[in-house]
């Protein structure tokens, strides 16, 4: 992700709760990995920033995981792969219509339409 990183958007990104990623980033943000700051246009909103301590984390991380990723798709060539991918972000999407009509339809159940 780039640009201007808030709550919401790494919610959005990794389709979780905008609870669950509030409560991930104030555990990072208390060992120092990340900065939280208020918008001065929006004061509900929390920018995310990556600070230098959190940077050489994820740098050291990155041969660390590339060589998991290798032995984990290592069946896999190219053209597997991005079929793959294709179908993921494929099931992404109707994962998320999927809890959306799941959504509606406890909403009816319980007698309250959501908009």
């Amino acid at each position: 992700m780039e640009g201007d990183v808030n709550v919401k958007t790494v919610a959005d990104h990794l389709h979780m709760s905008g609870a669950f990623i509030t409560t991930v980033t104030s555990k990072l943000e208390v060992l120092g990995l990340i900065e939280k700051t208020q918008d001065s246009v929006d004061r509900r909103r929390i920018s995310l920033l990556i600070t230098e301590k959190g940077k050489f984390l994820l740098r050291s991380l990155a041969p660390y995981q590339r060589q998991i990723n290798d032995v984990e798709f290592a069946p896999l060539n190219k053209e597997d792969f991005q079929v793959l991918s294709k179908i993921i972000e494929a099931l992404i999407v109707s994962g998320d219509e999927a809890v959306a009509l799941q959504r509606y339809k406890a909403s009816i159940k319980n007698g309250s339409k959501v908009a």
